[in-house]
């Protein structure tokens, strides 16, 4: 209990045994004298110190409420949350603990205020622009855990891969072009039971050069997950003859023997716009 509020408790619970005592000795018809002098000043004392209580308790919960609001001021200049800390694991999370640290915080702030309102009077609009970025907070999680999970490069990878055809395992679209800076990559596996077996999802981009040999600009590995598949990256179809693969590796595949040195690569291949 803050000592402003017991100090209001206490102011009561006095007045409360004054009334007590005032009806025990009035009972007996023994006050008199220097006693009903006594007894006739203590109520304007306990008066005097609810009205000084009161007003404490008034002034320290309207300094509390501008505290909270320049907390509020502060955690709202705060945005963690842009389209680049996707292509990054430590950015990734580190941005998902710091928008669940401000969600924490913005709600503690919102629990404050209305507990000051009892005291300090409605503060409507304040509240509403807390739960808006408290909605805005959320949303930006949200959408940070819309995208799978991004790993490091596995070690079955460092020595290469083959690759064969197109596979038919997932729903893809290729994107349209556009001059964003990133896009947005999606897809659902037809068999649901494959995503058990799969080791990682994998994503790479290649720019053609003149003398027709492929330079690598991209890669990325993910966790593969049952139904939507979603990925952000950088907008590699702005380079010149560039082309992108999206698939995934098997469990299977990525244990070497004499007979497979290589895992294979199931993919769709999106050509350059």
């Amino acid at each position: 209990m803050k000592t402003v509020d017991f100090s209001f408790f206490l102011a009561a619970i006095i007045l409360l045994l004054f009334f007590i005592v005032v009806f025990i000795y009035g009972k007996r018809g023994i006050i008199s004298g220097r006693k009903k002098t006594v007894f006739m000043l203590i109520p304007i004392f306990i008066v005097m110190f609810l009205l000084f209580t009161v007003f404490n308790r008034t002034r320290y919960y309207e300094k509390q409420l501008a505290l909270e609001q320049q907390r509020f001021i502060e955690l709202q200049k705060k945005q963690f949350y842009n389209d680049s800390i996707l292509l990054d694991q430590s950015n990734t999370r580190m941005t998902l603990d710091s928008l669940e640290l401000l969600q924490l915080r913005l709600k503690s702030i919102l629990k404050e205020i209305n507990k000051q309102d009892k005291v300090t009077g409605d503060h409507s609009l304040l509240k509403e622009n807390v739960r808006t970025k408290i909605a805005e907070t959320d949303s930006n999680i949200q959408k940070i855990e819309s995208y799978n999970e991004i790993i490091g490069d596995p070690m079955y990878l460092k020595e290469g891969y083959i690759t064969s055809g197109t596979t038919a395992s997932f729903t893809f679209t290729c994107p349209s072009k556009t001059q964003s800076e990133f896009i947005d990559l999606k897809f659902m596996f037809q068999d649901k039971s494959l995503v058990n077996k799969i080791a990682c999802i994998y994503i790479t981009a290649f720019e053609e050069k003149e003398d027709k040999s492929l330079h690598g600009i991209f890669r990325q590995s993910y966790l593969p997950r049952e139904g939507l598949n979603a990925f952000k990256i950088r907008n590699y179809f702005n380079y010149y003859r560039s082309h992108l693969e999206i698939g995934y590796f098997l469990n299977q595949d990525t244990l070497k023997t004499e007979k497979n040195k290589y895992p294979r690569f199931y993919k769709v291949t999106c050509p350059g716009n």
